[in-house]
């Protein structure tokens, strides 16, 4: 039986919980046929996100915690909007129209992720909404003059929209009264099996070519084609045969790969459940990210989260662009807004239940 819509518009509650003087909301957003997903207005957080599989029995395909207070000190960026400045910063200082801009160094002597007050610990004014199909929030926020040292207030607007179809629709906006770099990525972890680890998942990434990094994860400015290496992810292969051990974390992937301008630009699938996640993006890369530094984690439902318990696909911008001039420029200014989308479209793959 197809699924009819749901035209209720996601119920907005409070969770018990203040950050400062924020109180901590949740947004339940339902989809036909078991598809929901629960955003926090911190962070944007996508706390759970239930996906149905091949049996259509549902389950939260993201990692995170069940306490929603636990995301206040989240070393990990479960589930959140990550900025101003989504991945690394060499130096944590960069130039701009003539002068030196200095931000937080928050990653040894560089910038990590918009800092130690980066987007996904902020509190966002959440606005629901229902359309034909579809419906969601939009997630508001400022972020003012030297906000961890970068110029410009920023005025943000990010938009989760879930369609009947089962996608998961990330509109970025963002606008600012002075010259700025700006960089909005989706940090959600996902697992779409029964195990708790990726290694049985297959994964395909759209890229001719990668961008090395150094033993502290900078990029060098090179890219790289990916024939031969272990990064050649144009054909569907499994994780497993392409991350190092649980003991060895850091030979997993971590890593951003520069797309080619087709449809998906990232295929993840799980055979155990059937679940298919494709990543549509109009962002110039994927930086795909095995959880290879997350150990002994405490997760949901008493799970211990291990290096390898779930992989982020963050569609971005290159990685160091503002010390790059051969990379995408990820400058912003008054008039010329950041303005990106990323879809999360999940499905099942052909077959039967047989079949698994």
């Amino acid at each position: 039986m197809t699924p009819t819509t749901d035209e209720r518009e996601p119920e907005i509650a409070p969770l018990g919980v203040r950050a400062g003087d924020d109180e901590l909301l949740v947004a339940t957003i339902r989809a036909p046929g078991g598809f929901r997903m629960s955003v926090l207005n911190l962070g944007g957080v996508v706390w759970r996100l239930d996906v149905p599989d091949r049996y259509g029995v549902s389950a939260d395909v993201v990692l995170g915690y069940d306490d929603p207070a636990a995301y206040l000190t989240d070393p990990f960026c479960f589930g959140g909007i990550v900025g101003r400045f989504a991945n690394r910063i060499t130096k944590a200082s960069f130039p701009l129209d003539g002068r030196t801009v200095r931000v937080t160094a928050n990653a040894g002597e560089h910038h990590l992720h918009g800092g130690e007050q980066g987007f996904h610990r902020k509190c966002w004014a959440m606005h629901p909404f229902v359309r034909p199909g579809a419906r969601g929030v939009t997630l508001r926020t400022t972020s003012p003059h030297l906000d961890e040292g970068f110029p410009g207030t920023l005025q943000v607007e990010v938009t989760y929209t879930v369609t009947d179809a089962h996608e998961w629709i990330v509109e970025y906006r963002a606008t600012t009264d002075a010259p700025t770099v700006v960089n909005l990525t989706q940090h959600s972890y996902f697992n779409l099996g029964r195990s708790a680890h990726i290694r049985d998942h297959s994964l395909r990434i759209d890229a001719d070519a990668y961008l090395p990094v150094t033993p502290e994860q900078l990029p060098t400015g090179e890219r790289r084609l990916v024939d031969g290496t272990r990064y050649d992810l144009r054909s569907p292969r499994s994780l497993g045969a392409i991350l190092g051990a649980p003991e060895h974390p850091a030979e997993g992937v971590d890593h951003s790969f520069v797309l080619r301008a087709n449809e998906a630009a990232a295929v993840l699938s799980a055979a155990d459940t059937g679940r298919v996640l494709t990543v549509r993006t109009t962002m110039p890369s994927v930086h795909c990210y095995t959880a290879n530094y997350v150990r002994d984690a405490a997760g949901k439902g008493g799970a211990r989260y291990a290096p390898h318990c779930g992989v982020c696909l963050e569609a971005q911008y290159f990685p160091d662009s503002p010390n790059q001039p051969t990379f995408p420029s990820t400058v912003v200014r008054p008039g010329t807004p950041f303005a990106e989308t990323t879809t999360f479209a999940f499905g099942i793959a052909p077959g039967t239940p047989d079949d698994a």
